[in-house]
């Protein structure tokens, strides 16, 4: 403002015209100490993370584990809720919820009442009136294929779950689902609201196996303003394929898919229209098969966006995916510099030295597919995975990790200089 102190103004607009060129200026000044400048900040640490405004207030849950007695009921702070017969000797998830306090923003789910919710609440029909087919309604997890779109996250403490309806028909040759789906629990994804899809697998061979699917999720609140207005804010279809099969001692993974559709980037805006991919692939070859020694290898590009502004949107979105098993242990991709999309190459070992111990090593080299900022730099840094699993019985196992990242110049000012590191140890218990 110094600059301007000169300077005599007969407007608030002309006065705002000057600080605005001087703020464009400020921004794109480099910093003295330090790689970029306030816009490349933004673009790289704010820009990836900015999501619209939730259209509810935030709900706060408070979450509990119980196991359910013999008389099929359970005990939630000194009150008694029957449950489904088939849960009796299950540990449940319980949500408490109600005595909400309007003033805190936490809707109904502030956790002062007595109540009670499920992390799967469901009933299912195998084998419907005596055919191929099976019916599965209520709250429950759904996980598909290798779980690149749909999938659990069995990683978290609360995993993913949806209200949803699935109709399946199993043979060992083929196997068809048809959902439709509405996300709960604590992993809600603000914008997509539902997700509707058909998940198919073919048999095509003893060893090969070939799966195609179709998915639509979307957001049916309506844009507000503008030429779209009335319009869904988001209505995007994911049609993909995945080639996967062991023909020993190989292991390969193959998958392409495209994304489509309309998404609001602003109430007053016409919808871009979506134009996104995902490719990938994998080879795996098993060195010693009694000690499960493995080398593998794979590649995953997904696409990115360094124009947001042209109409366009053409950043690839993973969907409910479980990014975990694919991007690192660190989970810093894909949602760092997500705008940019996202190229991984990386190498595995695995070995199991004795039946209950497993070892092994994933080495990640990663990159965004556009340019980043002005730069047009890519390279992000490369990450080391090194994890540890024990299986003392079928009731107890234990798994341990250290990764560590090493970052290019992009990512320094957004995790630092220094070798970003995280450590694990994690005891299974099943009942």
């Amino acid at each position: 403002m110094a600059s301007l102190r000169h300077r005599r103004f007969f407007s608030l607009d002309e006065l705002n015209e000057a600080i605005g060129a001087l703020l464009e200026r400020l921004n794109e000044r480099a910093f003295r100490k330090l790689a970029g400048s306030r816009r490349s900040m933004f673009e790289m640490r704010e820009r990836p993370v900015r999501r619209p405004l939730p259209q509810k207030l935030y709900v706060y849950a408070e979450w509990t584990k119980v196991r359910v007695g013999i008389d099929y009921h359970v005990e939630v702070e000194g009150h008694y809720y029957s449950v489904p017969h088939q849960y009796v000797r299950e540990q449940v998830d319980v949500r408490l919820f109600g005595g909400e306090d309007a003033a805190k923003g936490r809707g109904t789910l502030d956790g002062n009442a007595d109540a009670l919710d499920f992390h799967q609440a469901y009933f299912a029909v195998d084998n419907l009136f005596g055919t191929a087919f099976r019916l599965k309604v209520g709250r429950q997890e759904l996980a598909y294929g290798n779980q690149r779109l749909v999938g659990s996250v069995g990683w978290s403490n609360v995993g993913r779950t949806f209200d949803a309806a699935v109709a399946a028909y199993r043979t060992d040759a083929v196997s068809v689902d048809v959902f439709t789906a509405q996300l709960q629990g604590s992993t809600v994804n603000t914008f997509s609201q539902n997700l509707h899809g058909l998940y198919s697998t073919f048999r095509l061979a003893e060893a090969h196996l070939a799966d195609a699917f179709v998915l639509l999720d979307d957001n049916r609140d309506v844009v507000a303003d503008g030429p779209e207005a009335g319009s869904k804010k988001l209505q995007r279809y994911t049609l993909g394929a995945y080639l996967h099969g062991k023909p020993a001692p190989f292991d390969y993974a193959l998958e392409a898919v495209y994304q489509s559709g309309k998404m609001a980037l602003a109430d007053a805006q016409e919808r871009a229209s979506i134009g996104a991919y995902l490719v990938s692939g994998a080879l795996g070859f098993t060195v010693h098969k009694a000690k499960k020694l493995r080398i593998g290898a794979h590649y995953t590009r997904l696409s990115g966006d360094d124009n947001p502004a042209d109409g366009a949107a053409r950043t690839f979105n993973t969907l409910f995916a479980t990014n975990h098993k694919f991007y690192g242990f660190m989970d810093y991709f894909p949602r760092t510099f997500s705008p940019y999309g996202l190229q991984d190459v990386a190498l595995s070992v695995g070995l199991n030295p004795t039946p209950a111990l497993g070892l092994k090593v994933d080495l990640h080299h990663f990159a965004s597919e556009r340019g980043i900022d002005t730069t047009g730099q890519q390279a992000l840094g490369q990450e080391i995975d090194l994890s540890v699993k024990y299986k003392y019985n079928d009731s107890f196992s234990l798994a341990a990790g250290a990764s560590f990242f090493l970052a290019d110049e992009v990512m320094k000012p957004v995790i630092g200089n220094d070798t970003a590191s995280w450590f694990y140890l994690m005891s299974v218990v099943n009942f």
